[in-house]
């Protein structure tokens, strides 16, 4: 019972104080997000429209308000800094002393929000590569100036059309049955958020190869749309590619 009059009141001003830290750290986190945003509308939208803006916006916003959070709690930190200190001074260190509860009040916070800080570093912008089979043919086209290779993957329902003398040179030297091509894809929170092909079979590729890059069923460089290839959905999390054992 002594024990519970103890701790109900310690608790109750424990609670008060990390209260108090989360609403500074909200403030905190609004102010940096409206600045942020403001500043990124003000240069992507001009260039790049309003879906740009957003397509940028997302993971930085993720990277902004958690320092806000931290700016913020810290201001009330601060502030609260002086009324501590008295109730310290005050006090007899016998037990569970005030430094305790205020060690707790202040500490509790500080480490979930820096939590928040560190986890778009370690979810967020995350990188890896997937290798997957695909069949060519090349044509003809006014905007390459050597053959065009359409890259059609055999497991999937995507293509690629690329300009590359180098690989026009390897599939007409080489003349293989089926290439691996890698893509790089950027992952937030394990969803994949972009891609880029890398490479088809020894060709290091870049965005000036690509000339266009579809998917769909049904169509001269895609599957039937009853096919199982049509209807997966794992491209971008897992490869396709297994190398023959030699």
């Amino acid at each position: 019972m002594q024990l519970a009059q103890y701790i109900k009141p310690r608790l109750g001003n424990m609670i008060q104080v990390m209260l108090a830290l989360l609403r500074s750290a909200i403030i905190g986190a609004l102010l940096s997000l409206t600045g942020a945003a403001l500043i990124i509308s003000i240069i992507t939208i001009p260039n790049g429209g309003p879906i740009v803006a957003i397509y940028y916006c997302f993971p930085l916003l993720l990277y902004v308000a958690p320092l806000g959070m931290f700016a913020g709690a810290m201001v009330k930190a601060f502030t609260s800094f002086a009324e501590i200190r008295s109730e310290l001074r005050n006090t007899s260190y016998s037990g569970l002393t005030p430094l305790f509860w205020n060690a707790l009040a202040f500490g509790i916070p500080f480490v979930a929000i820096g939590y928040l800080i560190l986890l778009p570093y370690r979810e967020v912008g995350v990188t890896g590569s997937v290798v997957h089979r695909a069949q060519w043919v090349t044509e003809v086209r006014s905007n390459c100036a050597t053959q065009a290779i359409i890259l059609m993957l055999v497991d999937y329902s995507n293509y690629d059309i690329i300009c590359s003398e180098d690989l026009v040179s390897y599939l007409q030297t080489e003349k293989p049955a089926d290439i691996p091509i890698t893509y790089r894809v950027t992952y937030d929170f394990g969803e994949a958020r972009s891609y880029q092909l890398i490479q088809a079979g020894p060709i290091s590729l870049s965005w000036d190869n690509v000339i266009d890059s579809a998917s769909g069923c049904g169509g001269p460089y895609t599957p039937a749309c009853d096919s199982p290839a049509a209807n997966r959905d794992s491209m971008l999390y897992e490869s396709s590619w297994h190398p023959p054992v030699e």
